[in-house]
């Protein structure tokens, strides 16, 4: 179904926690809709994962990462890249899974894509976040 095509489309953008493990969808939708949009990223299909009570979005403010203790490094792996992000407050776009979403995520098979660590990379240094990448 398109709901489960999309559902899978969003994985491929969904960093992990080196620390926790946990899954983030690193998406930037309300500033980069066209290159988000060309991965199959609408408006309609991300209402619908949110109706399927998958995914919340909030494309005013958007997310950011928690501050933990006073550490201003968050560290993420795509693939077989670690990045680490250095900033008082980290940006993580306009999506987030819900406990169902997390429950689904785990469960399905990943899908990566070598663009969007590239896409993801070039919004946060325009944010201006000190970014290391360990190739």
């Amino acid at each position: 179904s398109q709901d489960a095509e999309s559902f899978m489309n969003l994985t491929r953008f969904c960093f992990y926690d080196a620390v926790s493990n946990k899954a983030y969808p690193i998406i930037f939708y309300k500033e980069e809709q066209k290159t988000y949009n060309a991965f199959g990223i609408t408006f309609e299909r991300l209402s619908n994962l949110e109706e399927l009570s998958l995914i919340r979005y909030d494309l005013l403010d958007g997310y950011s990462f928690k501050k933990e203790h006073s550490n201003t490094k968050k560290i993420l792996r795509y693939t077989n890249h670690q990045i680490e992000i250095y900033a008082d407050k980290i940006k993580c776009g306009n999506i987030q899974f819900t406990k169902d979403g997390e429950t689904l995520f785990n469960i399905v098979q990943k899908r990566n894509h070598s663009q969007i660590l590239e896409i993801t990379i070039a919004k946060w240094r325009e944010y201006g976040y000190d970014i290391r990448i360990d190739k």
